[in-house]
């Protein structure tokens, strides 16, 4: 794992050794020290405590503030540039570009929100206008523009809050304009032109800017995949867009979601349409009465025979775990989707990640909070004794390790 560089300013040496630490980290993301394998209840499983995505993003994050602070802009470019094009992530799939973003506009932010929480909206804005003077100062430099277009659309959710919440019009203005001024910087550099999934991911976020989001959320999305398809995070992404309460319907979801698989076919077989429906079926259950479950079983096995990455393998496993209710006649497709976390667990669950537990939570509206990793290792553990309960009342262990699981006998 690499670590943030000191306080003085980085010269070119050193961001050529953290750009090789930093890709080296984000394709081969170090397995967290604090990897146990408790027994709770007869289940014995790995467990990682750390997650590797907090450890890695943290690094990135604070390395982008360090820069930020240095005004060492050139090296903040090279940076952005490099991770970019290679499509470095996190094992959950978050961009490194956008960590890098968001640590470069994290002091402006923290000043912004202060403003904006004490209602102070010039306040706010002032507090932002440092950095178009820095996108002045490099014309040229997308990676700049991203992390100017990236403070503005913070401020512009600090303002909007909570969504059930009732605005005032100075509010509602307040985030418009911080909208508006997000979008125009988000447009100074077409993301196929600069091959820059980045600058795609931050116009897919800035829809609600659009006057036409509606028609322009398949487009955005499809230039976003068409530039990263390995990333399950896009269709994903675009799934939740596709709602009725979003930018979408049901029946374009469906389209989409085949679209996306048939353009991807080569990375994830069917893998896509399950990727564009994981998250819509979270967040809206009446997907389950459009989806075909066959092919999104199909797209399960696709990709999960191309990749055993365990935050992945997680997730996944949390999307189809048994429910504590009783599943009605008309729940066929979600039954049949269900069934799937045996399959997952046995053929290829090798330890528990909570984080990626949290995650799945998160989308279903709960929000596992003050202790995450706690509320996710304990959701993994009741899922697993709820499918297994009939093995476990007869005595047997469930056993997880790099081979895979094992049902001990009792005794």
């Amino acid at each position: 794992m690499f670590t943030p560089s000191s306080s003085s300013a980085p010269d070119s040496a050193e961001t050529e050794k953290f750009s090789a630490r930093l890709f080296a980290a984000s394709r081969h993301a170090v397995r967290a020290a604090s990897l146990v394998g408790p027994a709770i209840e007869n289940i014995s499983i790995p467990v990682c405590t750390l997650s590797r995505d907090a450890s890695l993003g943290g690094s990135l994050t604070n390395q982008g503030r360090h820069l930020a602070r240095q005004e060492a802009w050139e090296e903040f470019c090279t940076l952005i540039r490099r991770s970019d094009a290679s499509r470095a992530t996190t094992p959950s799939g978050r961009s490194v570009a956008g960590f890098l973003a968001e640590g470069a506009a994290a002091d402006a932010v923290g000043q912004a929100g202060e403003r904006a929480a004490a209602g102070d909206a010039a306040g706010a804005w002032s507090a932002l206008e440092d950095l178009t003077y820095t996108i002045d100062t490099f014309p040229g430099e997308y990676p700049v523009v991203l992390v100017a277009a990236q403070a503005h659309l913070e401020i512009a959710r600090l303002w909007l809050g909570d969504p059930d919440r009732r605005l005032s019009p100075a509010r509602r203005a307040a985030a418009a304009a911080h909208l508006g001024a997000a979008r125009r910087f988000a447009e100074r550099f077409d993301p196929i032109e600069a091959d820059s999934p980045a600058l795609a991911e931050l116009r897919c976020n800035l829809l609600s800017a659009s006057r036409s989001p509606a028609a322009r959320v398949a487009d955005d999305y499809e230039d976003l995949i068409d530039l990263d398809p390995r990333n399950p995070r896009h269709p994903r992404a675009l799934g939740r867009a596709l709602l009725p309460r979003h930018f979408g319907s049901y029946g374009a979801l469906e389209t989409q979601a085949r679209r996306t698989a048939h353009r991807t076919t080569d990375i994830w077989g069917a893998g896509a349409y399950a990727w564009t429906y994981l998250d819509a079926l979270a967040e809206d259950e009446e997907c389950f009465r459009v989806v075909d479950a066959e092919f999104f079983i199909e797209g399960l096995h696709d990709i999960l025979d191309r990749s055993s990455e365990q935050y992945l393998v997680n997730l996944l496993a949390a999307r189809t775990a048994p429910p504590a209710r009783r599943l009605g006649r008309q729940d066929t497709a979600r039954a049949r989707i269900l069934d799937a976390f045996d399959w997952i667990v046995r053929d290829h669950l090798r330890e528990l990640q909570p984080s990626a537990w949290v995650e799945a939570a998160t989308a279903t509206g709960r929000r596992p909070s003050p202790a995450p990793e706690r509320f996710g290792e304990s959701s993994a553990f009741r899922a697993l004794r709820r499918h297994f309960a009939a093995d476990l009342a007869a005595g047997r262990k469930l056993s997880f390790d790099a081979s895979g699981c094992r049902l001990l006998a009792a005794g």
